[in-house]
């Protein structure tokens, strides 16, 4: 009887342990979610803002706006693959 009742035990201990194991590696991937939303807004503002000042820009202006919003774009690209490559690493070591 003693037997079973530290098996019983152990048992729960593991099934306890991977519960929160689980609440863990959910909780990351919220995490990894909200930055990556929030990523996304601030880039998508930021276009927004280049976009309307390139339609108010002077002439003159306007091929410095043009290459500011292609400068924006490349940013954010770069940011995600980075953003990509880093979630690979994290999801690798874990």
């Amino acid at each position: 009887m003693q037997n079973f009742k530290e098996i019983l035990a152990k048992q729960g201990a593991a099934v306890q342990e991977q519960g929160q194991e689980a609440r863990r590696g959910a909780a990351k991937i919220s995490g990894n979610e909200v930055d990556y939303e929030a990523g996304v807004g601030r880039s998508s503002t930021r276009q927004s803002q280049a976009k309307t000042d390139l339609a108010k820009a002077p002439a003159d202006q306007r091929d410095a706006k043009k290459q500011e919003m292609k400068d924006l774009s490349d940013k954010a690209v770069t940011e995600l693959e980075a953003a990509k490559a880093a979630a690979g690493e994290k999801d690798g070591q874990s």
